[in-house]
């Protein structure tokens, strides 16, 4: 089935190619054996639906699999509050937008708090705590 016709319940008025249509014919011949237009159409509603059940496992089950890869991936850190660390500054990691001997490390910072395995929200060295929580891949230990 394609998208427009999981979403709206009918097919979409197109030129087919042959084995569409083929697909389209045979779904007619095996309705036709349907008395009336209301048993017909409530049988097209339970297909879709079925579809629709089939095409939410298959997005489920590809989700998870996406997930597991870049879980294999991540390195969880292990930093601790108190800890002082450089942040990855990712909005200059592109060629040209910093300069050749510029650092993309910003900090000092120190770790707030850790928000779960891989999430740490961090302060200035005055105490002052940024906004946002940050990935452990984006941080790395502070050594003088």
């Amino acid at each position: 089935m394609s998208p427009f016709e999981l979403v709206y319940g009918i097919g979409a008025q197109l030129s087919l190619p042959l084995e569409l249509a083929a697909s389209k014919l045979q779904t007619v011949i095996e309705d036709s054996h349907f008395q009336n237009a209301l048993e017909r159409r409530i049988m097209h509603l339970a297909r879709i639906e079925e579809e629709r059940e089939k095409l939410f496992d298959h997005i489920t089950k590809h989700q998870q699999w996406v997930k597991q890869i870049f879980d294999n991936k991540a390195r969880p850190r292990k930093f601790m509050q108190g800890d002082q660390v450089l942040l990855w500054d990712k909005r200059r990691e592109t060629r040209g937008a910093h300069g050749k001997f510029e650092s993309l490390w910003k900090g000092p910072f120190l770790i707030h708090e850790v928000k779960g395995s891989n999430s740490f929200k961090l302060a200035y060295m005055d105490g002052t705590i940024l906004p946002s929580s940050y990935n452990g891949q984006d941080l790395k230990l502070y050594k003088l």
